[in-house]
């Protein structure tokens, strides 16, 4: 079923039966699919699609359609601070503009699409110390990632080599450690070879030589 049909079946229902103004679609598919999405449908049908999977930051506009994408990244690394201003006249635009252009930069972003007179103004936060965590939810993830850490920090075997696994070499290359892990599926289902999907490999990381722990595994 292509994804467009389903989104402008639901589209339809939001905005004649549930009376939406704006339709953000939140998705999990590639860069190319967001891409595709955003420009094959015009706002009205789509707004705004906030998406996945991609572990890279994406902020624009499609100036054709109107359509926005935005992905904040991976690993809450960042958080987007994200505004749409509507009905914006092109000349309020153009003050707005020249108002706030000193202060653009790679992380701060302003679009404006004459179209349907949307100002789109979008910032990357990354996330680091000058946030204080929340005392009642450190306090509660601190109580299972305990229990979770005494699990994981039990030997579960041993390696010779350094084993690779970041996400730059296991989704583009032969390495040790998908050799490893397809090794392990040829000699546990008895059969001539065995296939891995290096997406599955998710440590995103180099495992030094030395025990294994659960925490490998998991």
């Amino acid at each position: 079923m292509d994804y467009n049909t389903v989104l402008q079946d639901y589209s339809k229902k939001l905005k004649e039966e549930h009376k939406c103004d704006l339709v953000v679609a939140l998705n999990h598919m590639r860069v190319p699919d967001d891409n595709k999405m955003a420009e094959s449908n015009s706002t009205d049908v789509l707004d705004l699609i906030f998406g996945g999977h991609d572990h890279s930051y994406v902020a624009e506009l499609k100036q054709e359609t109107g359509v926005y994408v935005l992905k904040s990244g991976t690993d809450f690394e960042v958080f987007t601070n994200f505004t749409v201003l509507f009905d914006v006249a092109q000349d309020d635009y153009k003050t707005y503009y020249e108002s706030i252009k000193d202060k653009l930069d790679e992380n701060l972003v302003v679009s404006y699409c004459p179209k349907n007179k949307r100002v789109f103004i979008s910032e990357k936060v990354p996330i680091t110390a000058q946030f204080d965590p929340d005392q009642e939810m450190a306090e509660h993830i601190k109580h299972y990632t305990d229990q979770l850490k005494a699990i994981q920090d039990v030997p579960a075997g041993f390696t010779g080599v350094d084993l690779e696994a970041r996400f730059s070499r296991v989704r583009t290359e032969e390495t040790n450690l998908g050799n490893m892990v397809a090794d392990i599926i040829r000699s546990e289902y008895n059969c001539d070879f065995g296939i891995l999907n290096g997406g599955c490999l998710r440590a995103n990381g180099v495992f030094d030589k030395g025990v294994i722990k659960n925490l490998f595994i998991g």
